[in-house]
């Protein structure tokens, strides 16, 4: 009975032995997978970050492209807008100058020789 005992004994530490390697072998495994997640989730949170900063610039390029462009577009319009008030006031004065008397003959004979009256009285 002894040398059975002592056979099953040797047995069980055996397989206990095995157990044990089992275990530590798992737990490392576990901390292997662990850390190997570890480490993809730091590399994906910098490529987001990297992303998210991609677009920050982007956005803020954008943003001061439009305000360029808004400014250079408004300062074109006001230009023209000068331009066309500008004509608008001259295209004013001259037809009120039109009908001005200094500029109006009182000759009363008509086809003077001359066009510094109205060069259409040589035409009647």
């Amino acid at each position: 009975i002894l040398a059975e005992t002592n056979r099953a004994t040797a047995a069980e530490t055996t397989i206990q032995n095995d157990v044990d390697q089992n275990e530590a072998d798992a737990d490392a495994a576990i901390l292997a997978v662990q850390n190997d997640v570890d480490q993809n989730e730091t590399d994906a949170d910098n490529a987001i970050a990297a992303v998210q900063n991609d677009v920050d610039q982007n956005e803020t390029d954008a943003d001061a492209a439009i305000l360029a462009e808004t400014n250079r577009a408004t300062a074109a319009e006001t230009t023209i807008q000068n331009d066309v008030d500008q004509n608008e006031a001259d295209a004013d004065t001259a037809i009120a100058l039109k009908e001005n008397a200094a500029n109006k003959s009182d000759d009363v004979n008509l086809a003077d020789a001359t066009n510094t009256k109205f060069p259409t009285e040589l035409a009647v």
